[in-house]
């Protein structure tokens, strides 16, 4: 059963699975991305990234991945850019100028969750040694859009399984301003934690009064 909480007075040592709710008018995604991504322990990144690409999805989530003993980004649906074009040089692993590492992994039909569930199974194994593995997939809105939600959900049903067994803490992005409430409701029960960005972002509040 998933729970409230608030990205900054929340601590995750125990929690494995959580849900940002985020709106199209939000201010505080990326913030928000950034400190569960910011954890002294994490030694692995693991992303997924739909439209956005692997360099642009690393920069918006404010950290260096270089910081970390490895980091991948299965990419989807975006491998028709060049690898030049996302400043990423050779086998997807380092930038030109040798600065910060990542791995990229493409996955080629966005519709194909099976694919994409099988290429992110092979990251989200557990990993031996020290350190927290971290995991930021952006977004569940693509998911829905290209796939519905009864599809969507049992896919999340077993990758969210798989963070758990793996002992990662994994975060999903979702724009709740794109799902009617009862997609919203019917995917919070897979989460161990959901945090409503739109409850402490001004730019919403704003908005909506």
């Amino acid at each position: 059963m998933s729970t409230k909480a608030n990205a900054e007075t929340e601590r995750f040592d125990d929690v494995s699975n959580v849900l940002l709710l985020s709106s199209s008018m939000s201010n505080s995604e990326s913030e928000a991305c950034a400190r569960l991504l910011d954890d002294p322990a994490g030694a692995h990144a693991l992303f997924c990234t739909f439209v956005e690409s692997p360099a642009d999805r690393l920069r918006r989530s404010g950290i260096d991945p270089g910081a970390f003993e490895t980091t991948t980004v299965v990419d989807v649906e975006s491998v028709t850019r060049s690898a030049a074009a996302d400043g990423v040089a050779g086998d997807g692993s380092t930038f030109p100028d040798g600065e910060a590492r990542y791995h990229v992994e493409p996955v080629d039909d966005p519709t194909d969750l099976r694919e994409l569930g099988t290429t992110l199974g092979r990251f989200l194994a557990p990993v031996s040694g020290d350190g927290r593995p971290l995991f930021c997939f952006h977004s569940l809105t693509d998911v829905l859009q290209y796939t519905g939600v009864e599809t969507a959900f049992y896919f999340l049903q077993v990758l969210t399984d798989q963070v758990d067994r793996a002992g990662r803490l994994a975060h999903y992005h979702l724009d709740a301003d794109a799902c009617d409430r009862e997609t919203v409701a019917t995917l919070e029960g897979l989460f161990d934690v959901v945090i409503d960005l739109r409850d402490s972002d001004p730019s919403v509040q704003d908005a909506e009064g």
